[in-house]
């Protein structure tokens, strides 16, 4: 069984990574200035 990314074309998935990548960081990186705040 194949994976869906392979359906997917490349520019689909840089976004796709992009996004997954974003909603990783911006929690961290929220996180990170309210711990230097204090």
């Amino acid at each position: 069984m194949k994976c869906p990314c392979h359906n997917l074309s490349k520019n689909k998935k840089i976004a796709l990574l992009t996004l997954v990548a974003g909603a990783l960081i911006w929690p961290i990186y929220l996180l990170y200035k309210l711990a230097k705040k204090n």
